[in-house]
């Protein structure tokens, strides 16, 4: 499903609701770009609350908000860390977790679970979607049921890869 498909469909959701376009994400270094789906989405909307009010409600971040991760969750930039230095804030759970998302070249487009207790540790940080439309066409299929990535969610035994292994993440 398309970033325009899941887009139509939520409008006629009556649990979301869209911000109106009106600036763009704004990468801080020369090795990050915003990936073609997330300006995409971006483009179309301002930000969004999908879900409201349901154990899975999730709030896509006002592109003025998609910062560095680092800073806000850790209290650093960890400019020394070549993966989390790359994540930027996109997206908040109703309990006030965070996600992020990579705009490194190399990584561009992964979606982190950025829980403070596992942003940037390495083998303990998952990768939830490999691409910002994988993530939403994922929480769309959930229709506000409890959050896809999390542990309780199942199947049992699921698990994300890491966000420093190596291999193409699919």
């Amino acid at each position: 499903m398309s970033i325009p498909d899941v887009l139509a469909r939520a409008q006629a959701h009556p649990q979301c609701t869209f911000l109106p376009t009106d600036s763009h994400i704004i990468v801080r270094r020369e090795d990050e770009r915003v990936p073609d789906d997330a300006a995409q989405f971006y483009a179309l909307c301002g930000g969004a609350v999908l879900f409201a009010g349901s154990p899975g409600e999730l709030t896509i971040l006002r592109p003025d908000e998609v910062i560095p991760a680092n800073p806000v969750i850790v209290g650093d930039p960890g400019d020394d860390d070549e993966v989390s230095r790359s994540t930027y804030l996109i997206a908040r759970t109703s309990t006030g977790d965070l996600l992020s998302i990579d705009l490194s070249m190399l990584r561009n487009g992964r979606i982190y679970d950025s829980f403070h207790e596992v942003h940037g540790v390495v083998g303990s940080w998952p990768v939830i979607a490999p691409s910002f439309a994988a993530f939403l066409e994922q929480v769309w299929a959930g229709q506000g049921s409890l959050a896809y990535w999390l542990p309780e969610a199942g199947p049992p035994g699921r698990a994300f890869p890491d966000a420093y292994d190596e291999v193409d993440i699919v």
